[in-house]
């Protein structure tokens, strides 16, 4: 095991702690919610495994998308070591971490059934024949490569993590609706016989055939990205020529005399507010048209999903509202134009104001919309 791989390996398991803890309190927590409703022990520890699935997501957009939204892949991309082995390091390191966050889990439940036997009462257990030989424990598994396998394609060709993990959903959600539509076109047909759901052979099937091919386009586009010619640059600079027929004579030196005076006039504090509301709803409007048209499309996924379960719009709103809370101030902190606005007199009570109505009232509005589609 070289120096290069055991440094890549505590740098992504030092990126990824603060997000293991986080995750893990919420697995204990939905297990501890699940037993005190009486729910068995196995049905209760796989559930909440729900959130490894969570870091799997979140830990790969981490490892390259991440890399690239801190800046910090130049610094990477000039370590000494082969694309093998950075590779390697980075998928060791989310596997284990997902195992680690697994296995953290199981061990907590033992003790939680140690300390319930205290109180029988509220910590009861109901009888289920639920067994881990059961067919939907294959299918779970194979959903969570199938899900890895998108995430990373999808954390290598994109710039940020919220990308990253919305570009893995779309690819996701893509699957269930080819899934979907293909079940229900052979039970409209009838000759699919079968004790199982048609939705779910054709799942399993579709996974399994499908994350070898997003694996092949991981492999293929690792050397590119560590050589950094991946993400794309989508916008080509554009080229200007000056020639001397083009220039234009202006009017700076004759109306800077009469221009200083005006630019002196204290700003009025509704016009602060209006220019501050205004800069605000120029970003906000298209991220709420696009995030509408992205939640209906979710939603009207389930006229093609057979289980009642479809929790896709939940897993939306929750995507959708912690994005709106990083938008509040997230732009002005990287560009740094909170400080321009300090320099210029705005008050920062003005700012914190106009942010938070904005983006608040962007939540509300797109998020009612959701749940009334829904």
């Amino acid at each position: 095991m070289s120096t290069a791989f055991t440094r890549l390996i505590w740098k992504e398991h030092r990126a990824q702690r603060q997000l293991w803890f986080a995750l893990l309190l919420g697995c204990v927590c939905l297990y501890v919610i699940m037993r005190l409703q009486a729910s068995p022990w196995l049905i209760s520890l796989l559930t909440s495994s729900i959130f490894c699935v969570f870091f799997l997501v979140a830990a790969t957009a981490i490892a390259f998308a991440g890399e690239v939204d801190d800046c910090t892949v130049g610094l990477l991309r000039m370590l000494p070591c082969r694309t093998s082995t950075l590779m390697t390091a980075k998928l060791t390191a989310i596997v284990t971490g997902c195992l680690e966050l697994f296995l953290a889990m199981a061990a907590l439940s033992g003790v939680f059934e140690v300390i319930g036997l205290a109180f029988p009462r509220i910590w009861r257990t109901e009888s289920s024949n639920v067994t881990l030989a059961d067919p939907w424990l294959s299918s779970f598994i194979a959903s969570m490569i199938l899900i890895f396998a998108s995430t990373l394609v999808a954390s290598l060709v994109t710039k940020r993590v919220i990308s990253a993990v919305g570009l893995s959903a779309i690819i996701g959600f893509a699957c269930l609706a080819v899934c979907a539509a293909v079940a229900r076109g052979a039970e409209i047909v009838g000759g699919f016989v079968h004790e199982r759901n048609p939705f779910t052979d054709f799942l399993d099937s579709w996974t399994w055939l499908s994350f070898p091919f997003f694996f092949a386009i991981a492999a293929a586009l690792a050397r590119p990205w560590h050589l950094g010619r991946v993400p794309w640059e989508w916008r080509m600079p554009q080229r200007v020529t000056a020639r001397p027929s083009s220039r234009v004579w202006r009017f700076a030196p004759q109306w800077s005399v009469l221009l200083k005076p005006v630019v002196a006039w204290p700003m009025s504090q509704s016009r602060v507010l209006a220019t501050l509301f205004w800069r605000e709803f120029r970003s906000a409007v298209p991220f709420a048209v696009t995030w509408l048209l992205i939640g209906v499309a979710i939603c009207a996924g389930c006229a093609f999903v057979y289980s009642h379960d479809y929790v896709w719009p939940l897993l939306f709103l929750i995507v959708f509202i912690h994005e709106c809370g990083q938008r509040t101030m997230r732009a002005d902190q990287r560009s740094g134009s909170i400080s321009l606005l300090a320099n210029i007199g705005v008050s920062g009570q003005s700012v914190w104001l106009t942010k938070t109505i904005t983006w608040f009232a962007v939540m509300l509005t797109v998020g009612t919309l959701i749940v009334l589609v829904d």
